[in-house]
């Protein structure tokens, strides 16, 4: 069974404030994902672990290139992006505004056997 996707947070006086307790543990485990590579240099990982608590699994692309972009591509089954994605890195500051995320170039089909899926890693992302 999958937690709850949202729950509300009741602030006196206020209008209730959503919090996303799903979309903070996913932000927090991808910033705070640890690469190991020497000062100088920067690196590129893709980790996938099972998350007892969560009961999925969460995979992860990261890299610490602050001159370069990334440009990752997989290949998943037919309907796993649409139908196991439950949460992708969304980070927003206080106003709102997007400071990380995703972001998906494309996701297609190449065959019967597998999808494609492309997505582009800024460099400050």
């Amino acid at each position: 069974m999958l937690p709850p996707l949202a729950v509300p947070e009741i602030i006196a006086d206020e209008p209730p404030v959503v919090v996303d307790t799903l979309q903070e543990v996913i932000n927090d485990y991808v910033m705070n994902f640890e690469l190991l590579t020497p000062s100088g240099y920067c690196g590129f990982r893709l980790n996938q672990e099972m998350d007892a608590e969560l009961n999925m699994y969460k995979t992860v692309a990261v890299h610490n290139c602050n001159n370069y972009g990334v440009s990752l591509t997989l290949y998943l089954k037919p309907g796993d992006f649409e139908e196991k994605t439950v949460r992708e890195l969304l980070v927003e500051d206080e106003e709102g505004n997007v400071t990380n995320q995703n972001v998906l170039d494309e996701c297609r089909p190449i065959n019967s056997t597998y999808t494609m899926c492309k997505f582009y890693m800024a460099p400050e992302n």
